[in-house]
């Protein structure tokens, strides 16, 4: 039944390439966006402004707002909606900012209960020996 499915999966996959067409142009994304949103092409308008700021691999997040009129805002970087634990983590000094040039970052696929699983990897930065991309 598995092979069947996967079969059946790339078949549809090849349909749907053959039928796709690449959005080129600002007037054809307008057009796509005025079409997700109802037919509304004011919306459109700022849906296809938004997807041409954020470039290809841009991430897009919408939130209501507090006014009657619609807009965009473009941030460069990463924003978290949320506040960080302690305050010692800003940098500006406002302290409403965490600014962070040439940073490691850790990403687990699961959840860190313990020192111990992430301990060996921060060893390995305090003793700046270089990292690649690891397992845990």
């Amino acid at each position: 039944i598995r092979s069947g499915i996967m079969k059946a999966g790339d078949i549809c996959e090849g349909a749907l390439k053959e039928m796709s067409k690449p959005v080129d142009s600002q007037d054809f994304l307008s057009n796509v966006a005025t079409v997700s949103a109802n037919g509304d092409s004011t919306l459109g308008e700022l849906i296809a402004t938004a997807f041409t700021m954020s470039k290809r691999n841009g991430a897009i997040s919408v939130k209501d707002g507090k006014s009657m009129k619609d807009s965009v805002e473009h941030v460069q970087g990463m924003n978290f909606d949320k506040g960080w634990i302690s305050p010692y983590f800003a940098t500006s000094k406002k302290g409403d900012k965490a600014e962070l040039k040439d940073c490691y970052i850790l990403y687990s696929e699961s959840k860190i209960s313990t020192i111990k699983q992430i301990l060996t990897r921060l060893l390995e930065l305090a003793t700046n020996k270089k990292l690649g991309k690891t397992n845990f």
